[in-house]
């Protein structure tokens, strides 16, 4: 990513929250991951091998768990008890997805998995890397750019925030989701409209179009996601925090498939790969967080479908 490319990536999350730029393409990658989840899906003994025991997972500063691994299918349950994250019950998002596979990359899957486990799925979990580090690679040059603008600003300025984002990506946690979404009826959305708690999410691809994307005026927007040669990037509830909301709440998503809306008879389930960048949150970004979390509420009806 160059640095023309750098400068408007960074103005236009600032202003828009969300932006798309070209990429190398990354369609080996794709094929690399793709393969591995279906074999995954279609394997029981491999779902055992891959699903991580939700007490080894790691927690953020507010509590959130990290998970890693194949995740539990969605349908749709309610969010009761621990299931409701700390964003979550700050949204009001209270019941889950309708019907959809997961699976979570980070770097520390590899030391809860057996070598002969690792062995085997090699091209897998190395282009799950990939993607991790590249996810990596381009927060690094848009929150230096950023942070940048931010020194430029007066000590009084209202837009500007404390620290750096550069010095939070310190020890960051990335997570790359992958995501199988199964048949459902009706027009419910295959994502109901919510934020990520990251600093960014990466939306590397998807093999149909589906995503929607809010703007500060809840205006609607598809990307280009089916191309593997660009690269969707969008602000989450962390970056609204470190960043004091000078930028706004993180981006509103949600996701219907296309081809659904439009009578098409899907011979193939929707597969999308995200990437999650999580930076550290200070003590005073906590209680920052803490105290406008009411800011951030969602009503579904006011967003609809895509």
């Amino acid at each position: 990513m160059n640095q023309v490319s750098i400068n408007r990536a960074s103005n236009e999350i600032c202003s828009q929250g969300f932006t798309s730029i070209p990429v190398t393409n990354i369609m080996p990658s794709i094929r690399g991951v793709h393969e591995g989840f279906q074999s995954i899906l279609g394997s029981f003994e491999l779902q055992k091998e891959f699903t991580i025991n939700p007490l080894e997972y790691n927690h953020d500063e507010l509590g959130e768990p990290y998970e890693v691994g194949l995740l539990q299918e969605k349908k749709g349950e309610l969010k009761i008890g621990k299931a409701a994250g700390f964003f979550d019950k700050a949204a009001g998002r209270m019941s889950e997805d309708a019907h959809k596979h997961r699976f979570h990359y980070s770097r520390v899957l590899r030391s809860k998995l057996s070598s002969d486990v690792i062995l085997k799925h090699e091209r897998f979990l190395s282009s799950l890397a990939s993607l991790n580090e590249g996810a990596l690679v381009y927060t690094k040059a848009i929150a230096s750019e950023i942070d940048k603008r931010n020194a430029l600003l007066s000590e009084t300025d209202p837009k500007k925030y404390l620290g750096t984002l550069s010095e939070r990506l310190i020890n960051a946690q990335v997570i790359t989701r992958l995501i199988r979404y199964e048949d459902i009826e009706g027009s419910l959305p295959d994502a109901q409209v919510h934020r990520d708690r990251a600093l960014f999410t990466f939306h590397h691809y998807a093999s149909a179009i589906g995503l929607c994307l809010f703007d500060k005026k809840k205006q609607s927007h598809h990307v280009d996601e089916m191309n593997p040669r660009s690269l969707t990037i969008f602000t989450g509830e962390k970056f609204w925090g470190i960043t004091r909301g000078v930028f706004g709440t993180g981006v509103p998503h949600g996701a219907i498939d296309q081809r659904r809306t439009a009578g098409i008879r899907m011979k193939k389930k929707r597969f999308v790969i995200v990437s999650f960048v999580h930076s550290l949150l200070t003590k005073e970004d906590q209680a920052w967080i803490r105290s406008h979390i009411s800011k951030i509420r969602l009503t579904q009806k006011e967003y609809g479908i895509c």
